[in-house]
């Protein structure tokens, strides 16, 4: 049953002082007024690490967080670092208590690798704008082998913990042993989004005679050859 108390995550509560969630995924409901996919609050140094969330995430006052990994982080002694993790599930709330990753931050907190399903959240963090390795993607992008592949950030074979297959995980990506398939370059082309690559400095120019676009990267040639 979805639960009502004061901080819920998906797997763990509280999370404090030395942890670690590694490889685990919540498709449960989580109802809170500060809630997490993941983890409800944070205190103390850990990290978050190869997770996905599926589930809805709410914030029961309206007041609170509600966020598809972590809730918050509660004290300024927090060094939380947050890698390679998607959340799809939906996050109710008001827009300033939903948040694609991590609601609100004190201490230090690092993103990377980490995506959230367009039109969840305003954005990956409270405190944090987005970027390029913490950003929302549209369900296409997110249903794709490209994404496991993004998530293994070039762990291969038994160390990359992110698969895919179109009928597991309704194509989103899953949590097993070895490489994410991908069978053509047209999945790697949809897989980009423009904003992503100019961010990354793998594209430049506005595509016009005048001034065409300058490609330095294959999945940029990719990206340009899907449009």
């Amino acid at each position: 049953k979805p639960a009502t108390l004061v901080s819920v995550g998906g797997i763990a509560g509280l999370a404090t002082l030395g942890f670690k969630v590694l490889r685990s995924s919540n498709e449960g409901a989580v109802t809170a007024s500060v809630g997490g996919g993941i983890v409800g609050r944070v205190s103390g140094k850990g990290s978050i690490e190869d997770c996905y969330n599926r589930g809805k995430v709410t914030d029961s006052t309206g007041k609170g967080t509600a966020a598809g990994i972590a809730g918050v982080a509660i004290d300024a002694s927090v060094v939380l670092d947050i890698s390679s993790c998607y959340s799809t599930g939906a996050l109710t709330g008001n827009t300033s208590s939903t948040w694609g990753i991590v609601g609100g931050l004190t201490g230090s907190t690092a993103l990377a690798n980490c995506y959230y399903l367009e039109g969840t959240a305003p954005k990956a963090a409270r405190d944090k704008a987005d970027a390029a390795d913490a950003c929302s993607k549209t369900a296409e992008q997110m249903q794709n082998a490209m994404l496991a592949v993004t998530l293994n950030a070039k762990r291969q074979g038994a160390n990359a913990p992110w698969g895919w297959k179109s009928d597991v995980n309704d194509a989103y990506p899953n949590l097993t042993t070895g490489q994410a398939l991908v069978t053509s370059w047209a999945e790697v082309g949809a897989a980009q989004t423009e904003k992503e690559l100019r961010a990354a400095n793998e594209l430049s120019g506005s595509g016009t005679s005048d001034d065409p676009f300058a490609i330095s990267t294959p999945r940029a040639l990719a990206w340009w050859a899907y449009q």
